[in-house]
């Protein structure tokens, strides 16, 4: 369906048409049809209804006109015949109308209906970007018993780190879910998160021995790592309500630490219990899926691996990529500047929205096909419905950013550092949009080159044009957000409208 239809049918057209305008081919009493009487059935003996009624069980499972003219021309009607008896012009004309009267134009793609509307999907997804906003509320209770650079150290590795290690845990476990095995799939996410508790214990340590912050920088790794894989366990399973109900209690007193209403031993205390315990429910519900079985359907460990070890090794890089992409701005900012850290929440709050629009694109561009007739038209409106869900991903996080912004310009704390964040945030959401949907069509090595370019562009710049101290680091942050959009837009091109995509 890529091809024009110029391209292949111009030379079949010509070689067919010299073929029908042969008239030596005599007119036949077989060529002119005249109907069984049927009792109780009217005809209006109109010739050309008669060689519909022929041909209609045929000519009803044709693409195109085309091959209703070829399967007339098999049948012996040429231009001669189609002037004279059914009055076109030829062969051509008559199989327009032959394809049109059999039913033809009819979709042959198997029929898509219109995506269900499943609200608590999608309240789900969009309570996403709630979930990855409660451990924010933990940070000031943690910062208190860190000093400055352990921390912002430990951060950096744990969340490049949970991230990673979360995002492949959970690629490889929706590969088991793809053959319906659930049972290897609950074992990945919970051997992952034995292993991955391990890695972090090691990267914790490590920290402490490069940086100093003792044992509690030490155990800042593993703790992060911990919720990154309960959170992933539970959103696997969609037990989103779950993971919201034993992380909460967290929350709501480390905010209650910050207005100094609580002390930080209770806040530290309730921030390990509710931690823990949504990683055990994460690790239970894990190995309870599957229950009853004793076969896995890919093949254990080995056939799991078999022909995806390329695939996950893209996969984690673009992750690392992608976590260094977005820590490598707002670290250095978490305990220097209050207002650039709240303009980076509402790119967090929205992110659920984002994966939810994504998902929907996805749905939505399947059931396209069934809707167009022609490349083209398809071509044009999968992008039309690609810049809707981008506007709609922008819309919203400006949204949250203006919020927050207003809400610091009115206290007289919002800075240009702030402002440059917040135009950040909004480019970042659709850049997120276009890379779930390139990373859906496979496209993970244009992914990470993208996200090298714009990590490249937001650290080298400043020093490759001499930029004065006086100019927010957070600008050049935004122009490589908005570079990276426009990256990934331009790897997203010669793929979005590919028909065989969808199918």
């Amino acid at each position: 369906m890529t091809l024009t239809s110029g391209q292949p049918r111009a030379p079949i057209m010509a070689a067919a048409r010299e073929v029908a305008a042969d008239a030596t081919i005599a007119i036949t009493a077989g060529m002119v049809v005249t109907p069984p009487v049927v009792e109780g059935a009217r005809f209006s003996g109109d010739p050309l209804d008669a060689l519909v009624d022929r041909v209609r069980e045929s000519a009803g499972r044709a693409v195109d006109a085309l091959q209703v003219a070829a399967l007339l021309e098999a049948d012996g009607v040429t231009d001669r015949v189609a002037r004279a008896v059914y009055g076109f012009t030829d062969v051509f004309y008559l199989a327009e109308d032959v394809f049109r009267r059999a039913g033809g134009g009819v979709r042959r793609l198997r029929p898509v209906a219109p995506p269900l509307r499943d609200p608590a999907r999608a309240a789900r997804e969009i309570a996403h970007g709630a979930l990855y906003l409660l451990p924010g509320a933990l940070f000031p209770a943690v910062a208190a018993v860190i000093s400055p650079r352990p921390l912002l150290v430990a951060l950096l590795v744990a969340g490049v780190l949970g991230w990673v290690w979360a995002a492949g845990a959970s690629w490889l476990a929706f590969q088991c879910l793809n053959v319906d095995d659930e049972l290897t799939a609950g074992r990945v996410l919970a051997w992952s998160t034995a292993a991955g508790m391990v890695v972090a214990v090691l990267a914790g340590v490590g920290v402490t021995m490069a940086v100093g912050g003792g044992v509690t920088a030490a155990a800042l790794v593993p703790g992060v790592m911990a919720y990154q894989m309960a959170s992933t366990a539970l959103v696997f399973y969609r037990l989103e309500l779950w993971l919201a109900l034993l992380t909460a209690p967290a929350a709501v007193l480390g905010v209650g630490y910050l207005l100094g209403e609580i002390q930080l031993v209770w806040a530290l205390g309730t921030v390990t219990a509710c931690v823990a315990a949504a990683l055990v429910a994460g690790v239970w519900r894990a190995l309870w899926a599957g229950k009853g079985r004793t076969v896995s359907a890919i093949g254990g460990p080995r056939g799991l691996f078999r022909g995806r070890i390329g695939p996950l090794a893209w996969v984690l890089l673009y992750s690392a990529l992608a976590a260094t992409f977005l820590l490598h701005a707002q670290v250095p900012y978490l305990l220097s500047n209050v207002d650039v850290v709240l303009v980076v929440l509402a790119l967090i709050v929205t992110m659920g929205v984002v994966e939810w629009r994504s998902r929907r694109f996805t749905e939505e561009a399947r059931r396209l096909l069934t809707r167009v007739r022609y490349p083209k038209e398809f071509q044009r409106r999968v992008w039309v419905l690609l810049v809707g869900n981008l506007v709609a991903c922008w819309l919203t996080t400006a949204v949250f950013a203006a919020a927050i912004c207003w809400g610091l310009w009115s206290l007289g704390r919002l800075s240009p550092d702030a402002l440059a964040m917040a135009g950040a945030q909004v480019a970042m959401a659709g850049a997120y949009l276009t890379a779930f949907v390139l990373a859906g069509h496979l496209r993970y090595g244009w992914l990470c080159g993208c996200l090298t370019v714009a990590i490249a562009a937001s650290l080298g710049t400043p020093h490759l044009i001499g930029a004065s101290p006086d100019v927010p680091a957070t600008v050049f942050y935004l122009g490589s957000a908005v570079l990276l959009q426009i990256l990934l837009l331009v790897g997203l091109s010669p793929v979005l409208s590919q028909v065989s995509r969808y199918r």
